[in-house]
C-alpha cells in the first residue's frame, strides 16, 4: 500500500464523520421545508432530534423550551394546514366541527417518520460494519455489546415518541423493522468483505471502511457536544473548510519537516566521517 505524509485512519475517521453529519443536515433541511409549505410540523421529528429543541428567553426573563412534551397534548398548539377547513355546526343547541381528513398530510407525514428512521438507520449500519469488519472474537463480542447498548436506548426512544404520536399499527411495524435490520445487514456485508481474514488482508476497500465506520461511532460519541450550538448547513460548510485548512497546512509543514529532517541526517553523517578520520589521524 501507497505510504502517505499524514496519518490515514484519522483521516478517513472524519470522513465518516462529515457523512454523518451531512446526511442528518439533509434530512432536516428536507423535513424543515415539508413543514414550511404544509404549516404543520411532525412530532416524532420535533422529539427524536434532541439537538433542535431551542431554549428562547422570553420579555420576563424566563426561560423556555420549545417543541416540548406539552405541545403534544394541548389542543391549542395544533397548527392545521392551510387547505384544511373548518367547519362549524349547531345541533339542538350544542356544536361540532367537521374537519376534513387529507390523505396526502398523512403520507407526507409517514414519509417524514420514515426519514428520521432511515436517517438513524445509516448509522445503525456502519456501526454494524464496524462489528462485521473484526477479525478476532473478543472485539467482535465487545463491538457487538456497544452497538446493542447504543441500539437499545434508540430503539426505545422511537417506540415511546411513535406511542406518544399514536402512529398507525402497521406504520409502527415498518419503523421498527426498518431500523431492526439495518444493523445484521452491515455485519453481513463487513463479514462478506472480511472474510475471516481482517480488514487489513482483506483489502484497501475494507479498510477504507472500517475507518468510515469508525468514524460514525465518533460522530455519535459527540452527537451532544455539537447540539447547542448547530445552525444547520452552514456550519457544516464552515466546519469542512475548517478541517480542510487545516488537513493543508498539515500537508504542507509534514513535507518542509521531512526536507529538514533529511538534511540533518546528511550532516549527522560527514560529521561521523570527520571523527573517524580523526581516530585515525592518532
Amino acid at each position: 500500500m501507497q505510504e502517505f505524509d499524514f496519518a490515514l485512519a484519522p483521516l478517513l475517521m472524519i470522513c465518516g464523520f462529515f457523512l454523518m453529519y451531512l446526511v442528518e443536515e439533509l434530512v432536516h433541511i428536507y423535513l424543515r421545508r415539508r413543514e414550511r409549505r404544509s404549516g404543520q410540523s411532525s412530532p416524532l421529528v420535533r422529539n427524536l432530534s434532541v439537538r433542535r429543541s431551542q431554549v428562547s428567553v422570553d420579555g420576563k426573563g424566563e426561560k423556555s423550551v420549545n417543541n416540548s412534551t406539552a405541545d403534544l397534548i394541548d389542543p391549542n398548539s395544533i397548527r392545521l394546514p392551510k387547505d384544511v377547513e373548518v367547519n362549524n355546526h349547531n345541533h339542538a343547541g350544542h356544536g361540532h366541527s367537521h374537519l376534513p381528513i387529507n390523505e396526502v398530510d398523512g403520507v407526507n407525514s409517514a414519509i417524514r417518520g420514515l426519514l428520521v428512521v432511515l436517517a438513524l438507520s445509516i448509522h445503525e449500519l456502519f456501526e454494524g460494519l464496524a462489528v462485521g469488519l473484526e477479525s478476532s472474537t473478543a472485539h467482535v463480542w465487545y463491538m457487538l455489546g456497544a452497538v446493542a447498548a447504543h441500539k437499545l436506548v434508540i430503539a426505545f426512544c422511537i417506540s415511546v415518541e411513535l406511542v406518544a404520536i399514536r402512529t398507525k399499527t402497521w406504520l409502527t411495524v415498518v419503523y421498527i423493522v426498518v431500523y431492526a435490520i439495518v444493523s445484521p445487514l452491515g455485519i453481513a456485508i463487513g463479514i462478506i468483505l472480511v472474510g475471516g481474514e481482517g480488514a487489513t488482508a482483506a483489502g484497501v476497500y475494507s479498510v477504507v471502511l472500517q475507518g468510515l465506520a469508525s468514524g460514525t461511532l465518533l460522530y455519535v460519541i459527540f452527537f451532544e457536544i455539537w447540539s447547542n450550538d448547530r445552525e444547520g448547513i452552514i456550519q457544516y460548510i464552515a466546519a469542512v473548510v475548517g478541517f480542510g485548512l487545516m488537513f493543508g497546512l498539515q500537508l504542507l509543514t509534514g513535507h518542509s519537516h521531512s526536507h529538514s529532517h533529511g538534511g540533518s541526517d546528511t550532516g549527522d553523517h560527514g560529521h561521523s566521517h570527520d571523527d573517524h578520520g580523526h581516530s585515525h589521524d592518532r
